[in-house]
């Protein structure tokens, strides 16, 4: 009797990214930085990949994205590249990059 072997990969397909802001956004201005950095980075087909924003936190500061986790660096890196916003200087440091929601926290206010 031959063998079977199952194999099951447990990937999920979304990439979970959390980001600091140097200045206060709107969720509305958050969105649009996004789009505005994966466009000039990526270009067209960049700026559609889909990208949700999950949450602001910190004063606006914080940020938690939902991104496709084939296109996680790509996106990272067109984020981190942004020198100014609106035509304000802003500074965006990367958090954290994590496979599942549960493994990015939000801040705790003690």
């Amino acid at each position: 009797m031959p063998q079977v072997f199952a194999y099951t990969e447990n990937r999920t397909p979304w990439a979970y990214l959390q980001f600091q802001l140097s200045r206060p956004l709107a969720l509305l201005e958050v969105r649009h930085l996004i789009q505005t950095a994966t466009s000039d980075t990526l270009g067209f087909v960049g700026g559609s990949l889909p990208v949700d924003v999950l949450a602001l936190h910190s004063k606006n500061t914080l940020v938690t994205i939902r991104v496709p986790f084939e296109h996680g660096t790509e996106i990272w890196a067109a984020l981190t590249l942004v020198a100014t916003f609106n035509g304000a200087p802003i500074k965006i440091t990367a958090v954290s990059a994590q496979s599942s929601p549960l493994a990015i926290s939000a801040p705790v206010k003690l």
